[in-house]
């Protein structure tokens, strides 16, 4: 019998355990409790950020900064609002829709696709967006999609570990079990020390 290598056997593990849960799970940057110290930083960060728009209310990177570390706090609706100020006071601004769009994909994935979309409009060569398109596009179980947004992902950032870890899934989820194989392995090779996969 052949040996199996390291990287396959952790490959069949991760296919294991995606069959006994659903390629929708996983939104665990929006679930991680942070660390005291993490969250003591975030909210330092957040009292900087209101002492630099007493200075320059209307800068629409300093609202974006907020809108950020609002996210990283786990508080979307208010990472919304700076984000939509961030747009209002610059409507050319993708980043603040790619932002935007990462706080929502979770919960409102076709709300996060709308401003994905027109991150990508403003911003076609940002690989994120396209990956964040791809995993709102899981969420609505759009999977076809989803597999051409982590294309494109893919071209603009051939090393993306998570693109091909969640192209994995889909192809699994499509019964395409070798062609997921291979995705997995590609992100293993990319990311060997990812705990995730």
């Amino acid at each position: 019998m052949k040996m199996l290598k390291t990287t396959q056997i952790i490959t069949f593990i991760g296919i294991f355990l995606f069959f006994i849960s659903d390629v929708t799970a996983g939104c665990q940057e929006h679930n991680k409790k942070l660390d005291p110290l993490t969250f003591k930083n975030l909210e330092k960060t957040l009292k900087e950020l209101d002492e630099a728009l007493k200075i320059e209310p209307n800068n629409h990177k300093i609202h974006l900064n907020k809108g950020v570390t609002f996210n990283k706090l786990g508080n979307i609706a208010e990472s919304i609002k700076e984000f939509d100020i961030a747009i209002k006071l610059n409507p050319n601004y993708a980043n603040a829709y790619y932002n935007k769009g990462v706080a929502l994909y979770c919960r409102y994935p076709l709300k996060a696709l709308k401003e994905l979309n027109m991150a990508i409009k403003l911003d076609p060569d940002n690989a994120n967006s396209y990956y964040y398109k791809g995993r709102s596009l899981s969420f609505l179980k759009k999977y076809k999609e989803a597999l051409e947004q982590f294309d494109i992902a893919l071209k603009l950032n051939p090393k993306d570990a998570q693109a091909y870890f969640y192209k994995g899934l889909i192809l699994y989820r499509l019964y395409k079990y070798h062609e997921a194989l291979e995705q997995y392995n590609l992100a293993i090779q990319h990311n060997p020390n990812n705990g995730d996969f």
